[in-house]
C-alpha cells in the first residue's frame, strides 16, 4: 500500500512537528528555572569563540542532559545576557 500526501498535509505535519519541538523547549526551560541547582553541573554554553564551560560540579551519570535544554538554552547564560543588556541601556 502506497500512501501519498498532498503538500498541504506535509506542511501541516511539519508545522505540528515544529510546534511540538517549541513546546518541549519551553517545558525544559521552565523545568530548569524551577531547578536552579542544575546550573552548578558542568556544561558548555555559547557559540564559536564565545563558547565556554559553565558550572563547577560534574553532572550525575544518569544519562539525561543537565543544565541546558536540547536547544542549548542555559539559565546562567540567559541571566548574563539580560544583565549585559541592562548595563548597555544605562
Amino acid at each position: 500500500m502506497v500512501v501519498t500526501l498532498s503538500w498541504r498535509w506535509v506542511r501541516w505535519l511539519a508545522a505540528l512537528s515544529d510546534e511540538s519541538g517549541g513546546q518541549a523547549e519551553l517545558h525544559e526551560r521552565r523545568w530548569l528555572l524551577h531547578h536552579p541547582w542544575e546550573e552548578d553541573y558542568l556544561h558548555w554554553v555559547g557559540e564559536g569563540e564565545q563558547r565556554r564551560l559553565h558550572g563547577t560540579v560534574p553532572p550525575p551519570q544518569d544519562g539525561r542532559p543537565h543544565s541546558t535544554t536540547r536547544g542549548g538554552w542555559c539559565r546562567g547564560l540567559a541571566t548574563e545576557e539580560l544583565q549585559a543588556r541592562r548595563d548597555r541601556s544605562l
